[in-house]
């Protein structure tokens, strides 16, 4: 697992391998969302935003997930 704040995403692009499916995330979607629109521009397809975030990953799938 890599974790690249949004804030890095540009400069860090390079650490991610086109060629292997990246979940990107962040709390609520928003970010995650931009982020994964820069990838896109940059040639990386294999990129998803984890819809909603991690407010909704906790809600949908983990609840006992703790809240930030």
């Amino acid at each position: 697992q890599l974790r690249i704040p949004t804030g890095e995403i540009l400069k860090r692009v390079g650490e991610l391998e086109a060629d292997r499916d990246v979940v990107v995330y962040c709390r609520s979607g928003k970010r995650s969302a931009w982020a994964v629109r820069l990838l896109q521009e940059r040639g990386l397809e294999k990129v998803a935003n984890l819809k909603g975030g991690v407010l909704a990953w906790r809600q949908d799938v983990d609840p006992t997930l703790q809240a930030y």
